[in-house]
């Protein structure tokens, strides 16, 4: 063997792979990813978008993540949330199973081009007890092939995500975020979009968030959630909902069914915040929560007086980041530690300057760039101390604190004049007008404030939706045709409920309508559950001058036919993601013509915020044309009024006369 070939093959011997060679990076704020590549496509996987939710973290807010060094491997997925056996569910991804699983996956074109791509936050379903971002079912690549950045996300789940109990009640502040965890967790991971959609190539002013069933239920909570306002720009609820009732977290249902705190009490009978931390966490499991039943839907906000804030203004000198120390036992005569919060280091305010008696008025407003930011009012004697303090200390940071909690901590680039502070640095619109309550709740008065509001879900969807409230966003929303054909409405369950209530005359009504016994048994629990809602939905948010667009998904394959005739609850997942390959049994030509119809109007959506493009049947506005839709049948896409429209009516008056 010559040198040169003795060169060559040490060479080639030291040399990484060329998977490894072609691995594609991204830098986000945390650090640098490492991911892969195939068909066009580059997937990041497995990312942190929050730190575990494990020991005195869990049934706490998600916290921001852990910055890492070096390139983090993202080629793989991360564990899935704790939950039960998947019993077959496509929607589940591959074991591990943790509690530290607050992870998303992102996939993106490896050909970006200059401008930003719609970015599309997929929210699984599975009850809120089972589910995951990682299942082979939601493989982002067929979507982003058609132009779109694709994120999949976990979130906390079952008695971790959606639970409350008097011991975990008594260590909170008032007012403080609780029981939706789950949905915390989601909020959280559209703000990590927020901040690192443009390193991905995604546009984080276009982002569209959709979902199935429970993954539906969550997108119709972030739309009434004013945590997320401005985190999301449209909307896809698929299957999801519409007129369930929420849980408050201590007070009786609309229904008179027990509170979160009741349900907690009676799952862990007088335990303490510490043995219910301790506990190990598939102990939550059995008894299995209802979705439906009021174990898991929660509200947890509303309206109260709540008790008066701490705020604190100080000034801790900076010369160097590096200097200031990451961590530094609280102690009140010493300073204040604060939470990290999009920085680079904990700042510590050992000068106190200001607090709350200092202050006039707080309120959410925008920067000059067009922001979320927090203008503070001082008053003479606050606005005097606050011209001296930043005059003497140039360089350094203005510390704001609110009970403990960083709220902002910007550099002091000059001499702050005029009594006017206006507090920049990431927030969301909803972290802003928090941020602003908070500190004027610390003007001192009689120790209360005007009424309050708080938590992120504050009343039924149904009723937020009717006053206006919701996001006025473009919505996509629909159902399948056939959603639970095998549940009678006798059966022990409880979307039975409709039997329990209904008067003798609504009765024969109804089965007249659905072709007597038969037919109301097997497609009443679909209309009561899914299609009418999602009717009523469409109806309120196109009212309130929102692009709505209604759709039926009916769609069999000939491998699969039903004994109902229809489409079965969440057998359009498939279709949605261009995923065939993953149902396990073949699919023909016309399952290929729908799933390619269905992704192309869903991405054009998530581009546009109207699902129409040339070559294909138009879906009608549901506002324009009211009570028209777009029917996914065996033939193709049509367009045409609401199929058995008078059985909905009959729901529609059986709800008003029930509530």
């Amino acid at each position: 063997m010559t040198p040169v070939s003795i060169f060559a093959a040490v060479a080639l011997m030291i040399s990484p792979p060329p998977s490894d060679r072609a691995a594609p990076q991204i830098r986000t704020q945390q650090g640098v990813l490492a991911g892969s590549a195939a068909q066009g496509v580059e997937s990041y996987k497995g990312v942190p978008f929050a730190r575990p939710p494990v020991g005195p973290l869990r049934w706490r807010a998600p916290q921001p993540p852990e910055s890492w060094h070096g390139e983090r491997p993202a080629a793989d997925y991360g564990a899935i949330c704790i939950q039960p056996p998947a019993n077959g569910d496509p929607g589940v991804g591959p074991m591990p199973m943790s509690e530290d699983c607050l992870t998303l996956n992102v996939w993106t074109p490896a050909d970006r081009g200059d401008e930003p791509l719609p970015v599309m936050v997929w929210i699984h379903g599975g009850g809120l007890n089972n589910g995951s971002g990682t299942a082979a079912l939601y493989d982002g690549t067929n979507l982003s092939k058609r132009g779109v950045v694709v994120v999949t996300v976990n979130y906390r789940l079952g008695r971790l995500g959606f639970f409350d109990h008097p011991a975990l009640a008594a260590e909170r502040s008032a007012g403080e975020p609780a029981a939706n965890y789950g949905l915390m967790d989601v909020v959280s991971a559209l703000g990590w979009v927020q901040a690192n959609a443009a390193a991905f190539g995604g546009d984080a002013g276009n982002v569209t968030i959709f979902g199935e069933s429970a993954g539906g239920t969550m997108v119709t909570r972030l739309m009434i959630a004013p945590q997320a306002r401005g985190l999301f720009h449209r909307a896809v609820v698929q299957s999801g909902l519409g007129r369930d009732d929420g849980t408050p977290l201590d007070r009786p249902r609309r229904d008179g069914g027990p509170s979160m705190q009741d349900r907690g009490q009676a799952f862990a009978p007088d335990a303490t915040a510490a043995q219910l931390r301790a506990l190990p966490a598939d102990s939550f499991l059995q008894p299995a929560p209802s979705f439906y039943g009021g174990d898991l839907l929660v509200i947890d906000g509303g309206t109260a007086n709540l008790p008066r804030h701490q705020a604190i203004f100080g000034i801790h000198r900076v010369d160097n980041e590096a200097d200031v120390p990451e961590a530094m036992a609280y102690a009140p005569t010493e300073g204040f530690r604060l939470m990290r919060k999009g920085y680079d280091a904990v700042v510590v305010a050992n000068r106190p300057v200001l607090t709350g008696r200092h202050v006039e008025n707080a309120a959410a407003t925008t920067d000059l760039n067009g922001a979320p930011a927090v203008r503070i009012e001082l008053n003479p004697e606050g606005a005097r101390l606050l011209a001296d303090a930043t005059t003497n200390e140039l360089g350094g940071r203005l510390a704001v604190v609110v009970d403990d909690r960083l709220i902002s901590a910007p550099y002091v680039h000059s001499r702050l004049t005029g009594g006017e502070v206006v507090l920049e640095g990431g927030f969301t619109p909803g972290e802003a007008r928090e941020a602003a309550a908070m500190i004027r709740a610390s003007i001192p008065n009689d120790g209360m404030v005007e009424p309050t509001e708080y938590g992120l879900v504050r009343e039924d969807i149904e009723a937020a939706f009717a006053a206006s409230r919701e996001a006025p966003v473009p919505l996509i929303i629909g159902a399948n045709s056939a959603e639970f054909w095998w549940m009678k409405p006798s059966d022990l369950s409880p979307y039975g409920a409709i039997d329990d209530a209904m008067m003798p005359g609504e009765r024969a009504a109804f089965l007249n309508a659905y072709g007597r016994q038969g037919g109301y048994d097997a497609h009443v629990l679909s209309d009561l559950v899914f299609n009418e809602p999602g009717r009523h939905l469409a109806r309120l948010h196109a009212a309130n001058g929102h692009p709505t667009y209604l759709y039926r998904f009916d769609v069999v394959p000939e491998s699969n036919p039903e004994p109902s005739g229809g489409a079965t609850h969440a057998s359009e997942r498939p279709y949605v993601f261009d995923n065939l390959h993953t149902v396990g049994r073949p699919m023909g030509a016309r399952d290929d013509r729908a799933a390619t119809a269905m992704a192309d109007y869903w991405t054009t959506f998530a581009a546009r915020g109207d699902p129409n493009a040339p070559g294909r049947p138009v879906w009608p506005e549901f506002g324009a044309e009211r009570d028209r839709l777009l029917e996914f049948t065996n033939d193709g896409p049509v367009a045409g009024p609401i199929p058995n429209a008078a059985r909905l009516d009959l729901i529609e008056a059986y709800y008003s006369r029930i509530r």
